[in-house]
């Protein structure tokens, strides 16, 4: 864990990677974590995000999402499209980018984690020419 914590800071720090802890208000309860990360071509970032179980449903992952996607279109000029990447089964974290308006641009093979992935990942993709968050 001191590792990962590390290497988030040094991201952060040298402008390459930006992770940020989702906290209850008012408390250090940690409920989720949200990033942006370069893992595709240069004028792309990919969005990851993870809600405790017990915390989803309050709409954590929608927030994190429409404020990491503005932040990259606003912040990032270099950037024309924002991704968002999960694994065929996870319904409840594919309705996210589906009601922000983005789009499903393809279904890629990745090798299963856990046992409850399907091996099948949604890619859902937003161009920074569709962005408009008054829409939301």
């Amino acid at each position: 864990m001191i590792e990962v914590l590390s290497t988030g800071d040094r991201n952060f720090d040298a402008n390459s990677e930006w992770q940020f802890v989702v906290a209850e208000p008012g408390s250090s309860r940690v409920l989720g974590a949200s990033g942006l990360h370069y893992r595709g071509p240069p004028d792309t970032v990919e969005i990851g995000y993870w809600v405790r179980t017990e915390s989803t449903g309050q709409g954590l992952a929608t927030f994190a999402t429409v404020a990491l996607t503005s932040a990259a279109f606003t912040y990032l000029p270099d950037i024309t499209t924002v991704e968002v990447r999960m694994d065929a089964l996870n319904l409840r974290s594919a309705a996210v980018p589906s009601k922000l308006g983005y789009r499903l641009h393809a279904e890629v093979d990745q090798p299963a984690d856990t046992p409850g992935q399907s091996g099948r990942w949604l890619v859902w993709r937003m161009a920074r020419t569709h962005w408009n968050r008054a829409d939301i």
